[in-house]
């Protein structure tokens, strides 16, 4: 076969693993891989010996679940975990945020930062529970959102639902499960370098035609916003990593950067292949454990450490 021939069978074969990979049907996408994989050097597959895909099941367990959508219903994956099973510093965090938000209010009479934030008045009024803190991943700038974390504090631990879309066309069932959340909250919490994650959510909301009820709608607590009001001039700029490094004392030194994350989807998206989806819902966790300890951050009036 030349050259030209090699191309459109690889070409015919990605469209396959493309469909079958949209359309669920992940046994037929693991044999693709696996003969692809086994094709030797000059036969139009990948390296001899390359291994199998791993499917999203095996890499970070979870399962599909079909959401109900403006469109129709529309599957993405899901997995739920507490954010002890994700790090081992999540139980003491809960217990600390759960101390520090049953004693907010109190300090807010001492403090115009705090009784400025409509938002954070709100956390501090109706306790730990009431809180959804959101991390959001898009393929670009706040376009095409891919993977949404939302975390809350129950039963003495925070608990995490992540849900993750396997296609670019299940944008709308990724929303559609975060905005049923919304429900049970009162105060949507967020980082977000540019916007905020809520703000971007919201945005990709409307243009895909997830309603986001507004009745009684939640408050929110922009922590971008919030950590510049407290540490201007504090700190050498206000990227999540930064605060981390500032406030928490943590640098994230494993895993992946932010930017590789998209790329690690990119490469889930084009191969099937979901080796590099652990790390991705890892650090969309560690996020969400972020915004949480900023959160205790702001209400103690903890300021940033020696660098």
């Amino acid at each position: 076969m030349d050259r030209m021939g090699r191309q459109a069978s690889r070409g015919r074969r990605a469209e396959r693993l493309r469909r079958s990979i949209a359309d669920g049907d992940f046994a037929s996408a693991s044999r693709l891989l696996d003969k692809c994989a086994h094709r030797g050097p000059g036969r139009g597959g990948g390296p001899a010996g390359a291994k199998p895909a791993v499917h999203l099941a095996e890499a970070c367990g979870g399962a599909e679940v079909v959401v109900e959508t403006p469109g129709g219903p529309v599957r993405c994956w899901r997995v739920l975990r507490t954010l002890g099973e994700v790090c081992e510093q999540g139980v003491g965090i809960a217990r600390e945020y759960s101390a520090v938000l049953r004693g907010a209010r109190q300090r807010f009479d001492d403090d115009e930062a705090l009784r400025s934030s409509a938002g954070l008045c709100r956390l501090a009024d109706e306790g730990p529970e009431t809180a959804l803190f959101l991390a959001a991943a898009a393929r670009s700038a706040g376009e095409g959102v891919f993977l949404l974390g939302a975390m809350r504090h129950t039963d003495g631990q925070f608990h995490l639902a992540q849900h993750l879309a396997f296609d670019v066309s299940q944008e709308p069932a990724v929303l559609e499960a975060f905005v049923a959340r919304l429900d049970e909250s009162s105060v949507v919490v967020s980082y977000g370098t540019r916007v905020p994650d809520w703000t971007v959510v919201r945005r990709r909301a409307a243009v895909r035609g997830v309603e986001i009820p507004r009745r009684r709608g939640p408050g929110h607590v922009g922590l971008r916003r919030e950590a510049r009001k407290r540490w201007r001039g504090d700190v050498p700029d206000f990227r999540l990593e930064t605060l981390e490094r500032w406030l928490l004392a943590r640098r994230r030194t494993a895993r992946m950067a932010r930017v590789g994350v998209r790329r690690a989807y990119e490469r889930f998206l084009s191969t099937g292949d979901a080796r590099e989806m652990p790390d991705v819902l890892y650090h969309n966790a560690m996020d969400l454990l972020s915004t949480a300890q900023i959160t205790v951050a702001i209400l103690t009036g903890s300021g940033p450490l020696a660098d």
